[in-house]
């Protein structure tokens, strides 16, 4: 009776490894084929912190994983009109500041796009410092 309860505990324990790894593995597998692969942003014209003049103009790059009629720009709530331009797997991004932002402060260009299909949302953006 000994060894058979030693045989059932064993096999217990084995079983219930097992299942447990399976369901990890399950899990990572399943995680990892639906991940959101966000658009990005770089490029970001002029650079971060820099100080521009009111109505400056500015740039940057976005992934090509992004639908270009996804991507926006608000400066402090502001929505900014931009012009893309589809250029080697990127899209070019182009606008200008909006006018009446605050001299001497620091104005923070917010970007946002959604990779299409999927509707994974990306975001961004830097500071410029609007001259005095």
């Amino acid at each position: 009776m000994l060894r058979t309860s030693n045989k059932l505990l064993m096999t217990g324990l084995v079983l219930s490894a097992l299942l447990s790894s399976q369901g990890a593995f399950a899990y990572g597998t399943s995680s990892s084929s639906n991940a959101c692969k966000k658009p990005k942003f770089s490029n970001f014209k002029p650079p971060h912190k820099a100080v521009v003049q009111p109505g400056a103009d500015f740039s940057f790059t976005v992934s090509r994983r992004a639908g270009a009629n996804t991507i926006t720009v608000k400066v402090k709530n502001i929505d900014v009109p931009v012009n893309v331009d589809t250029r080697n797997n990127i899209y070019i991004v182009k606008g200008k500041l909006p006018e009446g932002l605050e001299s001497g402060a620091y104005s923070r260009i917010n970007l946002r796009a959604k990779t299409l299909p999927g509707g994974c949302k990306g975001s961004g953006g830097w500071l410029v410092k609007i001259a005095e």
